[in-house]
């Protein structure tokens, strides 16, 4: 049995825009602390004001697992399948286009996300990997 995956969401500029920038963060890692002021600096970029700025996060602790009978984090797969699901709902649902910057395992869970679902895998206009 995996551990749950519900995505967290953190709105940095949310104004219902068609294209949205997100930070993914990596293994034991959040969506403030990984990214520090990049989403600030991305925020602040004239060049960029057309698009809405979110982190989305998942749950990675370094938690035990009892062999056969609990997994304490969510498999690669389910972190990947949350974060398909929150990039096909509310404030994603109407974009056109999605840019993601993806830290360490959160540049695994978008691969993953890309590969199991191609009409999702149309929409990312722009895929950033950092120790991935």
């Amino acid at each position: 049995m995996d551990g749950e995956a519900n995505p967290i969401l953190v709105s940095h500029r949310s104004t219902g825009a068609p294209t949205a920038f997100v930070f993914l963060h990596g293994f034991g890692g959040d969506t403030s602390a990984t990214w520090g002021k990049f989403p600030a600096f991305v925020v602040q970029d004239k060049r960029l004001k057309s698009w809405d700025v979110f982190g989305v996060g998942y749950p990675s602790t370094l938690r035990v697992d009892i062999p056969g009978l609990w997994s304490a984090d969510p498999s690669l797969d389910t972190l990947a399948l949350s974060l398909r699901t929150a990039l096909t709902l509310p404030p994603f649902d109407g974009c056109e286009a999605i840019a993601i910057a993806a830290h360490s395992m959160g540049g695994l869970v978008v691969q993953r996300a890309l590969l199991d679902h191609r009409p999702l895998a149309g929409k990312i206009s722009h895929l950033f990997l950092f120790g991935t």
